[in-house]
C-alpha cells in the first residue's frame, strides 16, 4: 500500500517535470525578433549603429550560371580592338575601339601595369604620367 501512494506521488511530480522540460526544448526565435527588439541603451543612451543581416531565402546556395568567367591572358579573345594597343580613357569608362584614345603596348614603360594588365586585361589608376619623347611632334 505505501509503495502504491509513493508511486502515485512520484509520477505527478514527474509528469510536471517532464511537461516543463518538453516546452522548453522547442524554443524558436523568429528573424523579425532581431528587428522588432527594443534596446536596452547605457549610460550614454545611443542607440548602436550595427546592422547584421541574415539571408536566409535560400538563394545564396544557388549557384549563378551566368556569372562572367575570369579573364584569361593566355586566351584569344574575338575582339575588334589591337591586342597591340593600350586604351585609355580619362573618365573610368571604356574606350571604343575606334578611340583614339590608345598607345602601343611597346611603349607601355609603366612596371606596375604589367602584371595588372597581364592578369586582368585592365589597370585602374587615378592618376597617371607619360613620357613625352622629344622626338614626337606634339599637335
Amino acid at each position: 500500500m505505501l509503495n502504491k501512494v509513493t508511486r502515485s506521488l512520484l509520477t505527478v511530480p514527474g509528469a510536471a517535470v517532464l511537461a516543463l522540460l518538453s516546452a522548453a526544448l522547442p524554443a524558436v526565435a523568429d528573424d523579425t525578433e532581431i528587428y522588432q527588439a527594443e534596446y536596452e541603451g547605457g549610460s550614454t543612451g545611443a542607440r548602436p549603429k550595427v546592422l547584421i543581416a541574415f539571408d536566409d531565402s535560400g538563394s545564396m546556395s544557388t549557384q549563378v550560371e551566368q556569372q562572367r568567367p575570369a579573364y584569361d591572358s593566355s586566351a584569344s579573345y574575338a575582339t575588334s580592338v589591337s591586342a597591340d594597343r593600350i586604351y585609355w580613357s580619362t573618365d573610368g569608362s571604356v574606350p571604343s575601339a575606334n578611340s583614339s584614345n590608345w598607345f602601343s603596348a611597346s611603349q607601355n614603360r609603366c612596371a606596375s601595369s604589367y602584371d595588372d594588365l597581364d592578369d586582368n586585361g585592365r589597370y585602374g589608376v587615378e592618376r597617371a604620367r607619360r613620357w613625352i619623347d622629344s622626338t614626337v611632334q606634339q599637335g
